[in-house]
């Protein structure tokens, strides 16, 4: 018998499976394959570069920038987090990359290329970046740097603009170790007095090393003009600030009797002739010449060791950082030790700090701070909070801060008047912003001196003394009987109204001619026409013996004395004579004869 044959039917199906099977494998392994190879492509494949000005097009995408290196700043918060913020700029636009797990990056002036995820909050954008891969740099695209003069720099800044160079000479401000944002100048003589040329700096980033004012340093950055200033200006960062220890800086010394002055020396090195001692406490001192005279040392190694009983009582002259101390409210000369210091707080320290530490001002606002700055504006009783700022006149300040002032008040305070306040730090949700609430203060010396408006100035540069006493020249009108005063330009239409009180108390002089009259200018508001105007408010001439004859019209017009209420004599004011026509100064001529 010969071998039994399968179905016919069974035969083909089983020739037909055979090759099915053959087909799928090859099909299974090249679609595992493609699948890998995408993946590879999707995470292997840089990103897309786009201009900066288009980022707010790719929010939450991973993007690709390249540009310019304008500025960077370690750690901006100071709160030991590793992040490098890099400001980036192409011809579309200026972007932030914040790079976390930073690496090393290049000269300001490279052309870098960052990669990140496009962020935003409230409408800033930023690309955040993380790890080495993240910003990366051709060799041929790290800025060169150049060495230029200031004396250069400052016969033509122009060429410089936007480049980064190199330039040597001195810092005239001592920066700390930890401050993220400051500013100094470096100038080509340690002295103010003798140097001839300045550069403003402008630095970021922490130096993480004390750079004592009068050092000899080397600064690598770009100068840019700034419009606010209409100067240059240099932006560097701190770790690049090289310091030459070569050179030694001049120690300033301080002066007992002129201790006012001692302010201009915070954290600086200085130096003081004295007697140290150590009190019953253990607390060290160093005696001046008078009694009263005496400033606290924070103690270091030299005053603490073995031999420490052989400073006591010996005249001599000692050196240290001169900074304030919060044990006793006070200034010391920091010998080095490690008893609790910080730097005396004033307007612009006080802002610097609250940027460099700002955790430590907002999680404890029943901290006191006390600070001195002066009044940006006038503030009246009804108003309760106004800008400080650290110089007298709006041309010379740096920084402002917004502070409340809780107590009310009878009076107005004028700008550039000179507060001590004690404050504390919190927080606005309202604006999203830090804030200074003063719990009290003290004014100090004379606020700025009434300004004379001129007549030929834009009614847009009298806005700016909004609120303010001012002076304006000018003839006193009473318009046709109505009520309604106006100071007049003498030979011109131009006027503006004036409140007063008792006109016919300033005397008919008023009417004649020309003199300054003293107010506040204010603003008042034209309901008919939804309009506003200036006015001067107690609008009044200076009158030294108040007798209604304004100082001006007894100098210039009758030659009477400011001082005295009846000038000759004769029982009758000087006022009486004048609206009578009679001569002030003759006694044998008064309003009856």
């Amino acid at each position: 018998m010969g071998e039994e044959q399968a179905p016919a039917e069974w035969s083909s199906s089983k020739v037909f499976l055979s090759g099915a099977d053959g087909k799928l494998w090859p099909m299974f392994f090249f679609s595992v394959l493609l699948v890998a190879a995408l993946n590879f492509y999707a995470v292997s494949r840089e990103p897309d570069r786009v201009m900066i000005g288009e980022l707010h097009e790719h929010e939450n995408e991973v993007v690709r920038i390249e540009g310019k290196m304008v500025s960077w700043v370690e750690d901006p918060y100071s709160d030991g987090s590793q992040r490098l913020d890099i400001i980036v700029q192409d011809d579309t636009g200026v972007a932030e990359v914040r790079w976390f797990k930073f690496g090393d990056v290049p000269t300001i002036g490279s052309t870098i290329s960052a990669v990140g995820d496009v962020r935003q909050w409230e409408g800033r954008f930023w690309i955040q970046s993380l790890g080495n891969g993240a910003i990366q740099w051709k060799a041929s695209d790290v800025a060169e740097t150049e060495e230029v003069p200031l004396a250069l720099i400052g016969q033509d800044a122009e060429p410089y603009l936007n480049q980064t160079i190199t330039v040597e000479g001195y810092i005239t401000k001592t920066v700390h170790p930890d401050t993220v944002w400051t500013s100094a100048y470096i100038a080509d003589h340690p002295n103010y007095a003798n140097s001839k040329h300045q550069l403003r700096l402008f630095i970021s980033s922490s130096s993480g090393t004390w750079i004592e004012a009068g050092s000899k340093i080397t600064v690598q950055g770009q100068v840019r003009f700034e419009e606010r200033e209409f100067r240059y200006v240099m932006y560097t960062q701190g770790p690049e600030i090289m310091v030459d220890y070569t050179v030694i800086p001049t120690l300033a010394e301080l002066d007992w009797n002129e201790r006012d002055t001692w302010g201009y020396e915070m954290n600086k090195l200085v130096q003081i002739d004295g007697i140290p001692s150590q009190d019953e406490s253990g607390s060290w001192w160093i005696q001046g010449p008078a009694s009263h005279q005496k400033i606290c040392i924070l103690p270091g190694g030299r005053l603490l060791e073995d031999n420490a009983s052989t400073f006591d009582g010996v005249d001599g002259t000692w050196t240290g950082r001169l900074v304030w101390s919060s044990a006793i409210d006070d200034v010391c000369i920091d010998d080095g030790g490690e008893a609790s210091s910080e730097p005396i707080i004033g307007v612009e320290d006080l802002l610097y700090q609250i940027v460099t530490y700002p955790a430590q001002y907002i999680d404890d606002e029943s901290k006191e701070w006390n600070v001195t700055g002066y009044l940006a504006e006038s503030l009246s009783p009804e108003d309760d909070s106004a800008s400080v700022r650290d110089a007298k006149s709006w041309r010379d300040d740096k920084v402002s801060v917004y502070v409340e002032f809780q107590s009310s008040r009878q009076q107005w305070i004028e700008e550039g008047q000179r507060l001590e306040m004690t404050v504390s730090v919190g927080w606005n949700p309202a604006y999203g912003s830090l804030n200074l609430v003063a719990k009290q203060w003290t004014a100090q010396g004379d606020p700025i001196a009434p300004e004379t408006l001129s007549w030929d100035s834009d009614v847009t540069i009298w806005g700016y003394s909004k609120n303010n006493l001012v002076y304006i020249d000018g003839t006193m009108i009473d318009a046709n009987g109505s009520g309604e005063t106006w100071i007049v330009r003498p030979g011109t239409s131009d006027r503006v109204c004036a409140e007063t009180q008792n006109l016919q108390n300033l005397s008919l002089q008023a009417m004649n001619h020309s003199q300054p009259w003293l107010g506040r200018l204010i603003e008042k508001q034209d309901i008919n026409n939804r309009t506003t105007y200036l006015c001067l408010s107690a609008a009044g001439a200076e009158d030294s013996d108040g007798d209604g004859l304004s100082d001006y019209s007894e100098q210039e017009v009758y030659g009477t004395n400011i001082n005295e209420v009846d000038s000759d004599g004769d029982g009758f004011t000087d006022t009486e004579e004048a609206l009578a026509d009679s001569d002030p100064l003759v006694a044998e001529s008064t309003p009856n004869t």
